[in-house]
């Protein structure tokens, strides 16, 4: 990054991810200049225009390697955006709790003390509305709800919450902590992918009676909530739930997607306690309870402090994300 530059310099992590080429995007379109953390540069339309170091794998710095390297990478910039993440592990796939724990955890705070000697003034840590729990039962979820993390992987991104707070507790950089529920965007990973596919090949799913309600939020959305975060004095040393104004149940979802993607709906009736027991039978259990369930977020307290309204309807994201690009 020029050392010359006049606008502020944001140091990104996880620049190449599903979220980040949006938020640099941003960024970018906001007046920041944006230095990409990345292993290997691998361009992106939304990239063009950032510059990126090729730094080692955040496995090494959670394993108290690297230190150096990253913290020479981080000097001059203004901000941290830390999105980089293990996420999105298949139930059954052979991903060790180590691998979560050395990247979401460790590597986070080490990240954090990085920002402290680079002489940062913001950290803003992208979490998930997870680390509450796997679901809202009654009334939606807030800030001060209890934290129930209910897999390795909210286990892991809570633990990066406390690791980046306690780093920078006694230190003149600030933190923010996001925690965004489902991120629908183009071309989205997991279960997002997997339910495309479905759609797409016209196999016939059996949620018609699913009267859910789930908050999700855009990449669109998100990428303007870690702008606000970089840089409102009200943001500081906090956790924020944020999300799309509309929750949609699962039923919705699917047609929105069939619809931008000029399919048809094929949705058809069976008991939710069949989906349940299919849930305990086949191991996944937790991955199952995401399509009849319930999770609700109550994003006031983002909306009465910071001042911040999702830009993007959830009409519209959904358009945008999954409408087919021509080749």
């Amino acid at each position: 990054m020029p050392t010359d530059s006049v606008r502020p310099f944001v140091f990104v992590t996880g620049a190449t991810g599903f979220i980040g080429p949006f938020a640099v995007h941003e960024l970018k379109k906001s007046g920041f200049d944006v230095l990409c953390a990345v292993r290997r540069h691998h361009q992106h339309p939304s990239l063009v225009g950032a510059e990126f170091v090729e730094l080692p794998d955040l496995q090494d710095l959670g394993r108290g390697l690297s230190f150096g390297s990253w913290l020479n990478a981080m000097r001059g910039a203004k901000y941290v955006v830390h999105l980089a993440a293990v996420a999105h592990v298949r139930a059954g796939a052979s991903a060790p709790s180590e691998l979560f724990e050395l990247v979401n955890s460790r590597a986070s705070g080490a990240l954090a003390r990085c920002a402290i000697e680079a002489g940062i003034d913001r950290f803003v840590y992208v979490s998930t509305a997870g680390v509450h729990g796997s679901r809202s039962v009654g009334s939606a979820l807030l800030e001060t709800s209890p934290l129930s993390p209910h897999d390795v992987y909210t286990r892991s991104k809570l633990a990066g919450e406390i690791a980046v707070a306690n780093a920078l507790q006694s230190s003149r950089t600030d933190w923010v902590v996001l925690r965004p529920p489902l991120v629908f965007g183009p071309n989205p990973p997991g279960n997002l992918h997997r339910l495309c596919r479905l759609i797409d090949a016209g196999i016939p799913l059996p949620f018609a009676s699913i009267s859910n309600r789930r908050s999700m939020i855009s990449v669109w959305n998100l990428a303007d909530a870690i702008r606000v975060a970089l840089h409102d004095p009200a943001a500081a040393r906090a956790a924020w739930l944020i999300a799309d104004d509309q929750p949609l149940s699962t039923p919705d979802l699917v047609s929105a997607i069939a619809s931008a993607r000029g399919r048809a709906s094929r949705l058809v009736p069976l008991p939710v306690n069949v989906l349940r027991w299919f849930g305990a039978l086949s191991g996944r259990r937790q991955e199952v309870s995401r399509l009849y369930e319930d999770l609700l977020l109550d994003c006031n307290q983002v909306r009465s402090k910071l001042g911040w309204a999702p830009p993007v309807s959830t009409v519209e994201g959904l358009q945008r994300a999954f409408t087919p690009t021509k080749p």
